[in-house]
């Protein structure tokens, strides 16, 4: 589904890479909020979270994949707006 929409919002790969990254750092942080407004979990940043399950289990605090997301969302977001204007 999210590949789905970059591919349908632009037409240069690099920016169907970035629109893809983008969404994808959005929803990984709307998914979280989501699982703490619905089922009130995690409840704390430091809670253990299960990332991967291939090959073999990748575990990680909360924070982690947050952080991530947000430095992503970021980084996007500046070299974007920087490319518009030069």
């Amino acid at each position: 589904m999210l590949l789905s929409v970059a591919i349908l919002a632009e037409q240069k790969r690099g920016e169907r890479l970035a629109i893809f990254l983008w969404i994808f750092a959005l929803w990984d942080i709307g998914y979280y909020v989501a699982l703490r407004a619905t089922v009130r979990w995690p409840y704390s940043p430091t809670s253990p979270d299960v990332l991967f399950f291939i090959p073999v289990p990748w575990t990680s605090q909360v924070w982690f994949p947050i952080l991530i997301s947000i430095l992503t969302a970021a980084a996007i977001l500046l070299t974007r707006r920087r490319g518009r204007t030069t």
